[in-house]
């Protein structure tokens, strides 16, 4: 069966009363997403064919390479008509060329920073983590005005590396005022009949960088005391050496190949920060320098990288490749051994440059140095 029986037959009376079906309703809303206000100014792959194509169009082609689009429909006429069918003014179609752009009369909002995004963005959690699709969120939040993007957060299980919804969300609506009318709702609550917990999101950040804080507190405060017991017993060398091998998280270092030899650090991350989002905080260090055509790149967070790489294969799929100034980049997660490889030399150079710094201040900090005046000669240890 065809996509086109498909659609009339899911449609019923389409023919007679001009209603559009489930299927055209869902590649609408598919489409307009994609040359929406949020998505396209951050799509770097769309947003280079509409600027490198006459007066913005894009053959249909082209569209159905976009993975969500083509599970909808991998036929573009099916497409085509369903677009044409919309009352939505945001998307043009040409049915004659095959092909759509984005209505000119309606440019593109200037590009809005984290923080601006920030005031706008809501976080949710309350939802089913086994059953709950991307969709069954989309359709959930369609029902309230001008929400512009619906961000699943998701998790990786280490075990079997499957990736697992969180029961939470991020919704980004068009204006701020949208999104203080959505939080001043009594309640919303989830497909179960529960209460949701809503917050901005410049909140939840706020008080998961605290969370952090204490952690981090805690850690310091634990790791201190461990130190003096350590001292106490003669053993504060290997207690350093525990420490420092629970400093570099796992999961969270990216091997990348293909650069230009001019390509620079901050060429990667603005690449990654404007294709992905990733937010220069993010990084932890780059083992990278200008003339190569291969390095490392490991984050912060845990799992950061895992988490990275399951994000760029989602959105470009199986056909294209994540760029940085025009190169074609192939990159994976290091695991297993390899990981465990790099990050034990990671170490090691890490205990290098502490060691060299303070071989640096036991010879330059004091006067009974080599450096002292007068005096004998100091015994060097």
């Amino acid at each position: 069966m065809t996509e086109t029986a498909k659609v009339e037959e899911s449609n019923g009376k389409h023919a007679e009363n001009g209603e559009m079906s489930e299927l055209e309703k869902s590649i609408n809303k598919q489409v307009t997403y994609y040359f929406g206000d949020f998505n396209l100014p951050r799509d770097k792959f769309l947003l280079e064919k509409v600027k490198s194509n006459e007066d913005g169009w894009i053959d249909i082609d082209t569209m159905l390479k976009f993975q969500r689009l083509n599970k909808l429909s991998s036929e573009g006429d099916v497409i085509l008509n369903a677009l044409k069918k919309s009352e939505g003014t945001l998307v043009e179609v040409d049915l004659e060329n095959k092909k759509i752009r984005r209505n000119p009369e309606l440019p593109l909002p200037e590009t809005e920073d984290d923080e601006t995004k920030k005031l706008k963005t809501v976080y949710c959690k309350g939802f089913e983590k086994t059953n709950t699709t991307l969709d069954g969120l989309l359709g959930f939040f369609g029902k309230y005005d001008n929400v512009i993007h619906v961000n699943r957060r998701t998790w990786v299980d280490r075990k079997d590396d499957s990736r697992n919804f969180k029961g939470s969300v991020f919704v980004t609506f068009k204006e701020k005022a949208s999104a203080e009318a959505f939080m001043a709702l009594e309640s919303v609550k989830n497909p179960e009949g529960e209460d949701l917990v809503r917050k901005w999101q410049a909140e939840y950040f706020e008080e998961k960088s605290k969370e952090l804080e204490e952690k981090r507190a805690k850690k310091n405060s634990d790791k201190k005391t461990k130190a003096k017991i350590v001292e106490e017993q003669g053993k504060k060398d290997e207690e350093e050496k525990v420490t420092e091998e629970n400093k570099l998280p796992k999961g969270a270092t990216m091997f990348m190949e293909g650069f230009k030899d001019d390509t620079k650090r901050e060429d990667i991350k603005e690449a990654l920060k404007e294709q992905f989002e990733v937010d220069d905080k993010a990084f932890a260090f780059m083992e990278f320098e200008r003339g190569q055509t291969k390095g490392y790149v490991r984050f912060i967070e845990e799992n950061a990288a895992i988490d990275l790489a399951a994000k760029i294969k989602e959105k470009l799929g199986e056909t294209e490749k994540l760029k940085v100034k025009e190169a074609e980049i192939d990159f994976r997660v290091l695991e297993g051994q390899e990981e465990s490889d790099h990050l034990d030399n990671a170490l090691k150079v890490m205990k290098m440059r502490k060691d060299k710094y303070r071989g640096h201040k036991r010879h330059h900090g004091g006067r009974g140095g080599h450096g002292g005046r007068g005096g004998k000669r100091s015994r060097r240890d």
